[in-house]
């Protein structure tokens, strides 16, 4: 729970910073007398969510007012006129519980359906998106000018409102963190150099010491849990896989200290040291078949719920921002139903410890050729692994967003990956489920791209969104995905990529 006093001025920029996190399935209860600012909240978060009505009425006599030329599909409602919750259930409000935003002023008068200890909003099919949650905020009047402003958030909140609110339990990410950690260790004096961009919350620095170069991994609180690292590092390195060793740890703010593998990814050693492709990539599918055959660790399945957010970000990102407008409700669930058997299909393989973003930036050469075994391939970015299909980093590593591999050279390291397994697979199977977790990647990276790009800043992302439509069209020649292949049709405007942002 947060407490802040506001002007009206606040308020909207309260509105503005919301905005910019609300997802799919989000209920935004606004609680309050007459003139605290409900309404004041609301019109400000429709604004920045892109609607370009000049007059944005409030609901009180019609109930609710819709919005389609925003991020969301947004219903606006205001329940002060209203008398029992059986009014409530006649706006029929189910759509954009699912599929939008549902901002509600005096939500205490609709029942459990919106109240804040409502239960999850489940989907028709066996999937739910788990992303959107319930924020309540209540405003109360202080002054003339001044109000009270009580946010009450759900869990799946919680961990939007650290990324901008004020929270003394919620450190900083500053470089002076940073260097308060190194000389805790004894190290004083050194520079941190950047080394490498991520897509995350995380930081990385190279630091000199006298014991050698390390990697500094600033992986704050709540938006990165180092212990899923430090876990996952700690069984990698247990079963023969060559993770990075961790020197030193603070758990409570998030500081690492790590093994340097140097300043070459596989992808750059390729393309500027010209060193051979085929080694690296065959030593590559060799650690994953290494991964198969191995026990497993105690980490998460991977899921249709989890296939489904992943691919959710095409329709709740790219569509948006590609057509002007949000992705209507009732199209975002014929996506749902599309995919439902798809994911099916992609799960009927065997299992394995999924990496899930196992690809050559994340790989580092650790000697001029892999020779024999795993051991000189050094391993990155493994904090967010789960269990899953045995295809999965398989496509991501064949299918790279960054590198493309001929396709001969695709075919062979398939074969070799299978016959390199310890247990029979089916063929048939095996391949649906790649080709179909090629064309649910691109899509998926389509959409956390555009978000990446116009949400977080990082416009250079969007040069990976030809590779992603290659991906995309080529897969959806495969007759599995015609009912994939009719929606992106009907509904991805002709010029698919954004013109450079930034």
């Amino acid at each position: 729970m947060y407490t802040l006093n506001v002007t009206e001025k606040d308020i909207v920029k309260l509105a503005q910073d919301v905005s910019k996190w609300v997802v799919a399935g989000d209920l935004i209860r606004l609680e309050g007398d007459l003139g605290t600012g409900k309404s004041t909240f609301a019109r400000a978060m429709i604004k920045a969510l892109g609607t370009k009505e000049d007059h944005i009425p409030s609901p009180t006599f019609t109930l609710m007012q819709t919005y389609d030329d925003t991020r969301l599909p947004i219903a606006h409602v205001d329940l002060y006129r209203t008398e029992t919750p059986e009014e409530v259930a006649d706006l029929y409000l189910d759509p954009w519980l699912k599929h939008g935003l549902t901002l509600v002023e005096w939500p205490e008068k609709g029942g459990h359906e919106l109240s804040m200890s409502r239960d999850a909003f489940k989907l028709d099919t066996p999937m739910e998106s788990d992303n959107g949650g319930t924020l309540t905020i209540l405003l109360e009047e202080m002054s003339e000018f001044e109000r009270k402003a009580t946010i009450t958030p759900s869990d799946s909140w919680q961990k939007r409102l650290a990324i901008f609110m004020p929270d003394q339990r919620y450190r900083k990410v500053t470089p002076e963190g940073c260097e308060r950690f190194l000389e805790s260790l004894g190290y004083k004096g050194h520079v941190l150099q950047p080394a490498s961009e991520d897509g995350s919350f995380r930081s990385y620095y190279r630091v000199k010491t006298p014991e050698g170069s390390r990697i500094l991994m600033d992986s704050p609180l709540p938006h990165e849990d180092p212990k899923s690292f430090i876990y996952m590092d700690k069984f990698l390195r247990k079963i023969g896989v060559h993770a990075p060793e961790i020197y030193n740890v603070d758990n409570e703010k998030g500081y690492l200290l790590l093994e340097d593998f140097g300043r070459l990814t596989v992808r750059q050693a390729i393309i500027e040291n010209k060193i051979p492709m085929e080694p690296w990539y065959h030593c590559a599918v060799d650690v994953l078949a290494h991964l198969a055959n191995s026990e497993l660790p105690q980490v998460q399945p991977y899921t249709k719920d989890m296939l489904w957010s992943d691919v959710s970000r095409f329709t709740d990102w790219y569509l948006p921002y590609s057509t002007g407008h949000a992705t209507n409700t009732a199209d975002r669930q014929w996506f749902i139903d599309v995919w439902a058997p798809l994911f099916d299909k992609i799960l009927d393989v065997p299992k394995t410890t999924t990496l899930w973003d196992y690809h050559i930036d994340n790989m580092m050469p650790l000697s001029d050729l892999p020779g024999e075994g795993i051991n000189n391939l050094g391993i990155l970015d493994f904090q967010d692994a789960r269990i899953g299909p045995i295809t999965y980093d398989l496509s991501m590593l064949l299918q790279d967003l960054r590198f493309e591999i001929p396709e001969e050279l695709e075919k062979q390291l398939i074969e070799r990956f299978i016959e390199k397994l310890d247990y029979p697979v089916d063929r048939d199977k095996f391949m649906l489920s790649y080709n179909l977790l090629n064309v649910q990647r691109a899509m998926k990276n389509i959409g956390g791209f555009t978000r990446l790009c116009f949400r977080d800043g990082k416009p250079q992302y969007l040069d990976f969104m030809h590779r992603c439509w290659d991906i995309v069209d080529k897969g959806l020649k495969n007759p599995e995905l015609e009912p994939i292949k009719h929606f992106v049709n009907r509904l991805v405007p002709a010029k698919r990529e954004f013109d450079k942002v930034g």
